[in-house]
């Protein structure tokens, strides 16, 4: 149990960090390569989907198909799928495009606290004395690290501010309402059905609304896409949602709160952000909030 615990701990800030990066990754295509956000969420979960699928069906075969015969596991599949991976994706690029990749994934890891509220009213208890702590950290070194101390510091538009906090009600969905089918019907096979039908929505939508299928793409925009791909939505999805099947949707998301400080870190190795002394905290206090909940 023990051993669940803390590999389910170390999954999800693993998580965190891939997310981080990829956020960045992001950011830089819609900077630096003027890439449309929908176009980017919408080939993200595609190809992300047949990649993993692929994998899927190769141990399981048609296995993988078992889902489409219990209604109640599909319709969460439904759920998990549009307003869990696709809006939550949607929204956290559009928010990058309307800011950077730090702001979107501070206002995305208001999460915890709604994850946190919704567990609780459901089990009608009380977080833990520790998951309250971590929670008061993860909170206030994301408020340190978004306004240095003051609410009027935080300089972000109104279509930021609003669609970051809506990305955090879809990262509240992709934590639970995978759960039970995840259990019964295996994470990655649950992840890549998902993740397809997810993605082809959104392409199908795209396609009909005039987007461009196949803009401009040079070899660094190859790679860094490859890399949202793989490691941004693979990796960084199926590790969180083995996560959440260690140690639950509260502390799994509180520990990858680590994503905020990741983002901040790579944009400023990366792409030349800079920090003042209420970032460094801010980051700390995340940190402490990991390491506060790898503890049983």
């Amino acid at each position: 149990m023990k051993n669940s615990y803390l590999a389910g701990v170390f999954l999800a800030f693993i998580s965190g960090i891939i997310w981080g990066f990829s956020g960045v990754c992001g950011e830089y295509l819609f900077t630096n390569k003027h890439f449309d956000p929908f176009w980017l969420t919408s080939v993200r979960l595609l190809a992300s989907g047949l990649i993993l699928f692929t994998i899927v069906f190769t141990k399981s075969k048609f296995k993988v198909f078992a889902i489409f015969s219990d209604r109640s596991a599909l319709f969460d599949l439904g759920l998990y799928a549009v307003f869990g991976l696709a809006l939550c994706q949607l929204t956290y690029y559009f928010t990058i495009s309307y800011s950077n990749a730090a702001i979107a994934t501070t206002l995305q890891y208001t999460a915890p606290a709604m994850i946190m509220i919704f567990v609780c009213i459901k089990e009608r208890n009380f977080p833990t004395f520790r998951e309250f702590i971590a929670l008061v950290f993860a909170t206030s070194g994301i408020f340190f690290f978004a306004t240095h101390g003051n609410f009027q510091n935080l300089v972000i538009s109104k279509e930021a501010l609003i669609i970051g906090l809506l990305s955090a009600l879809c990262v509240v969905i992709y934590s639970i309402a995978p759960i039970k089918i995840s259990q019964k019907y295996g994470t990655n096979a649950v992840l890549a059905l998902g993740l397809i039908m997810s993605g082809g929505v959104f392409w199908i939508f795209y396609a009909i609304f005039g987007g461009e299928i196949l803009p401009s793409i040079d070899f660094s925009a190859f790679l860094v896409i490859c890399a949202i791909v793989f490691l941004g939505t693979i990796c960084g999805f199926s590790l969180y949602m083995i996560a959440v099947n260690f140690i639950g949707p509260k502390r799994a998301s509180l520990v990858a709160s680590i994503e905020p400080l990741m983002a901040a870190l790579f944009g400023h190795f990366w792409l030349g952000s800079k920090f003042v002394f209420f970032d460094y905290l801010g980051f700390t206090l995340i940190i402490l909030c990991a390491v506060l909940l790898s503890k049983k």
